[in-house]
């Protein structure tokens, strides 16, 4: 932050949608012309070879966004003297993670460096790296169901706001100035707060309880989409609504065998004051089969949380407050799919 609460230029820029749009690789290509000054390289191997215990003192450069023989494209690469990509860098701000990029480095590399091991580092802003964190367990884990091995890679998870402490801390000792490394660095750590400020954060305090007033936009949003996501294929009749105390919702079919029944999805202004989760799934009381529905699902484990008012049948949602993006739209889908599933037939249940 400048002088008198100032924003840096860059910062100020990647507000704006045309440089937003860009602002990851304008964020890669900044950072490769940086790892070319000694200190920050030497800072940048310490970094991750105290996460790892793997030694990467032999990479001697950096490239941006090479092209791999399955058009994958990492963010960074570290190469040493042969060219081996001893270190590869996703880093992120609002896109989406997917296992399958993390996969593809992980392969590339084990496939490319022989007989000493590499790094594949996903780095994030701090709100994201529990969603990292998840992103990695879960390749590992299905490597493991499937009886596979990721080699000697070793997988690790960063976030922008350390990196850019060791950096500042590396440079200290250099000549200030408005041309200095360390004015740079002003630069690119304000380009970073602001591109990843664009990205919808983690609920925290505000997925359960009144504190759910600052974040109202944002679970808004989360309606929409765990609701899109539940609707048949390219099916727009059902459209968002609001009600006193229950805004936005959205209908979406119900889940129970016979045909006809619904349920939503929405946001509970009132459970929430009360101290209760903010999203909630209603069967209203003349939704088809709802006797039926209200019967079966009263006799599972879910009747300690249910609530009838109003004659409806509520099912709170768990907003996990350390999720955010697509991971937590996966969760509250889960959420909803397993309710569904409680109303099949024993045999017809997965």
């Amino acid at each position: 932050m400048g002088s008198a609460g100032r924003r840096a230029l860059l910062g100020r820029l990647a507000a704006l949608g045309w440089f937003a749009r860009r602002g990851e690789v304008a964020t890669t290509q900044a950072m490769a012309m940086l790892l070319d000054i000694p200190e920050l390289h030497a800072a940048t191997l310490s970094l991750v070879t105290e996460r790892t215990g793997v030694d990467l003192s032999t990479i001697t450069r950096f490239q941006a966004e090479a092209v791999h023989e399955d058009a994958g494209r990492p963010d960074l690469e570290g190469l040493d003297e042969e060219g081996c990509p001893l270190l590869m860098v996703e880093a992120k701000f609002g896109a989406v993670m997917t296992p399958g990029q993390v996969r593809a480095y992980v392969q590339d590399q084990d496939r490319r460096v022989v007989d000493r091991r590499g790094v594949v580092a996903v780095l994030v802003p701090p709100h994201r790296v529990v969603e990292a964190q998840l992103l990695i367990a879960q390749v590992r884990d299905e490597w493991a169901s499937a009886g596979l091995s990721h080699g000697d890679t070793a997988m690790v998870v960063l976030d922008w706001g350390t990196l850019l402490d060791r950096w500042e801390a590396a440079v200290a000792h250099l000549p200030s100035g408005p041309d200095s490394v360390a004015a740079d660095l002003v630069q690119l750590r304000e380009l970073c707060l602001t591109l990843g400020g664009l990205y919808m954060r983690p609920f925290g305090l505000a997925a359960a309880g009144p504190d759910w007033r600052g974040r109202a936009d944002d679970l808004a949003i989360i309606v929409d989409q765990v609701t899109r996501r539940l609707l048949p294929p390219d099916d727009r009749t059902w459209p968002v609504q609001q009600e006193d105390g229950y805004a936005p919702f959205r209908y979406l079919p119900g889940g129970y065998p016979m045909p006809g029944s619904a349920c939503a999805v929405g946001l509970s202004s009132r459970f929430a004051d009360e101290g209760g989760s903010t999203l909630w799934l209603r069967y209203h009381r003349q939704t088809p089969h709802f006797r039926a529905i209200s019967d079966r699902l009263l006799a599972t484990d879910l009747r300690p949380t249910v609530r009838t008012d109003q004659g409806h049948l509520w099912l709170p949602l768990t907003v996990r407050a350390d999720l955010s993006g697509e991971l937590l739209v996966d969760d509250l889908v889960g959420q909803v799919r397993a309710v569904h599933a409680l109303l099949l037939p024993p045999a017809n249940r997965r």
